[in-house]
């Protein structure tokens, strides 16, 4: 990274190329902590556009003037890796080992390769170096693997059972509020993960994050205690507040519990039935909610030519409702709504045994309608839904 000021014009993101990367180089106040902000959110492979930038700075600048101070306790510029009383560098290896047994062969063969070059720690302090670097997740500060690193786990069949505890609705948080609301409701889910863990329970895991999808595989050989899988269980939602002047408000969050067959299942279906899973009963959570609260026509208001969409969301007066329709009817409306729908005119419990197959059917065939049908409107595809249900029940 260079040191000098960049002066850049601005981010093209069109067609997902990035011709330049442009860092704040006004004049104005506190250009050295917005450059410093905006660098960490490069160091962590996001590029914000200055539309976004804008945004999250504007956040942090609730009287007019930057709280850098209030942006850096939500944004540690260390976070913390290790427990406070481990301040060696062989204890931080010690308590790597420990969390990751993996890893133990090559700290153990770094340790001595130093002692036979008599070459004192080198070894192991660059390799401790490069695993903090790959493995400390740079928004939560915890070793967690990508998704990759934690599907090759899988492969190699190393779990016994996974959890998967998936807040949605990222990318809608980032787009119409800011990034740092994002990354605080993923840094709120992991704390209700990291609470739900006993004491010596985290070296019976190996977890993995993308987005706000976290994966927690527990190893062969290896239990949690039914009160540590309850307390994961039972994290099924997050209150959010998008706005300082409205009331916070609770969404879904899926949390499922994939049971691995010690007969082995096909690695190459594995993964994709572990987050299918998940995402399923996300659809169903979700329209419970919108259910219960009554939202149905709101959450719908895009596809609706009846009314009008800004007076109604104005006069319903909730970011809950604006979440779920930019959710189901943003660019990936023609995945999302029918699974949504097909939730929604499924009447079964999840507990049903005839629920999935029924499900999966309606959402398939939806699909391809709103593919092939150019303006749908809710009324419409309400009758479709009828047509396909009762056509599948014959």
């Amino acid at each position: 990274m260079r040191k000098e000021p960049i002066l850049l014009k601005e981010i093209n993101k069109e067609h997902d190329v990035v011709e330049v990367i442009e860092f704040p180089h006004d004049e104005g106040p506190f250009l050295s902590e917005r450059r410093q902000m905006f660098q960490e959110y490069l160091e962590r492979g996001l590029l914000l556009t200055k539309e976004e930038f804008t945004k999250v700075t504007r956040k942090y600048s609730p009287q007019g003037e930057l709280d850098f101070a209030q942006y850096r306790k939500d944004y540690p510029s260390s976070p913390s890796r290790y427990p406070k009383e481990l301040t060696t560098q062989k204890q931080h290896i010690d308590y790597i080992k420990k969390q990751h047994p993996e890893l133990a062969f090559y700290f153990d063969l770094a340790r001595i390769y130093d002692e036979k070059g008599g070459t004192s720690d080198v070894r192991q302090r660059v390799l401790l170096e490069t695993v903090e670097n790959s493995l400390f997740d740079r928004l939560i500060g915890e070793a967690i693997y990508s998704r990759d690193q934690f599907q090759k786990f899988l492969t190699e069949k190393e779990f016994s059972s996974v959890f998967t505890i998936d807040l949605k609705f990222i990318k809608e948080l980032n787009e119409k509020t800011t990034y740092a609301d994002a990354d605080m409701a993923i840094k709120s889910v992991w704390e209700k993960i990291r609470s739900s863990l006993g004491q010596d329970e985290r070296e019976k895991l190996i977890i993995g994050r993308f987005g706000g999808t976290f994966t927690i595989g527990v190893r062969k050989g290896m239990s949690l205690a039914p009160k540590t899988e309850e307390a994961l269980q039972n994290i099924t939602n997050l209150s959010l507040n998008l706005n300082k002047e409205s009331e916070s408000f609770s969404i879904p969050v899926s949390t499922t519990k994939y049971s691995i067959p010690s007969d082995g299942e096909d690695s190459q279906f594995l993964f994709k039935n572990i987050l299918q899973e998940n995402e399923d009963q996300f659809y169903r959570m979700l329209f419970l909610d919108t259910l219960a609260e009554d939202m149905m026509d709101y959450t719908f208001i895009p596809l609706m030519k009846t009314f009008d969409n800004a007076s109604m969301l104005d006069d319903y007066r909730t970011g809950k409702v604006k979440l779920y329709s930019l959710f189901l009817n943003g660019k990936r409306k023609v995945e999302r709504s029918p699974k949504f729908l097909a939730a929604y005119r499924c009447k079964q419990t999840a507990t049903n045994p005839d629920y999935s197959t029924d499900f999966d059917a309606l959402q398939r065939d939806l699909t391809v309608y709103m593919k092939a049908t150019a303006d749908v409107s809710l009324e419409t595809l309400m009758r479709k839904v009828d047509k396909l249900k009762s056509t599948s029940q014959r």
